[in-house]
């Protein structure tokens, strides 16, 4: 019978892929996928199109972080005041400072202290009124505290070795880049 159905077409009912058919689709999937994966890497150099971490295509040799304190530099625990991590308190006054930066055409890596000042001004600005909504304001005074976590760049005249962006032991260097005093009056 030839595996005729009898429905004539000729060839029974449905047509059954080859095992190997699957295979050699697959493989033709993830070959175009790698030709797509080194194209990008080729065009756009540092991105990688399936990480959603962009801080994982350009590392950078330091790496900061702030903080605030009162006027006697004790910390304030931003997670009682504003409900805010220090990453997200660093997030806010970096896009500040960036926007600063483009209209005063300044490079952010290098703002200048006139700049950071701005932008501390304008964080300020922003989170007084979150701690005041949440019932816990801040004190009158507050400093805003950057961090600097790095290695140290290597003595002048020398290099650091191959493949190192730079030499020596990684420092912690604080630096307060903004006062503020609450005009209005605040907690005591």
């Amino acid at each position: 019978m030839n595996g005729d159905t009898g429905n004539g077409n000729g060839g029974g009912g449905a047509v059954e892929a080859l095992p190997g058919d699957w295979l050699r689709g697959l493989g033709i999937t993830l070959g175009a996928l790698v030709v797509f994966m080194v194209v990008t890497q080729v065009a756009w150099e540092g991105w990688y199109p399936l990480s959603s971490f962009p801080m994982y295509s350009n590392p950078q040799p330091w790496e900061d972080y702030l903080y605030l304190t009162d006027a006697q530099d004790k910390p304030l625990p931003l997670q009682h005041h504003l409900g805010l991590s220090a990453s997200k308190l660093n997030k806010m006054y970096r896009k500040y400072l960036k926007d600063f930066c483009v209209v005063e055409k300044a490079h952010d890596d290098y703002p200048g202290r006139a700049l950071q000042q701005k932008a501390v001004a304008a964080l300020m600005e922003k989170v007084r009124p979150m701690a005041e909504r949440r019932g816990r304001p801040l004190p009158e005074t507050v400093k805003v505290v950057e961090v600097v976590i790095g290695r140290k760049p290597p003595e002048k005249g020398k290099s650091a070795p191959a493949g190192v962006a730079l030499a020596g032991p990684l420092e912690e260097v604080p630096t307060v880049i903004g006062e503020d005093t609450n005009k209005k009056g605040a907690a005591k």
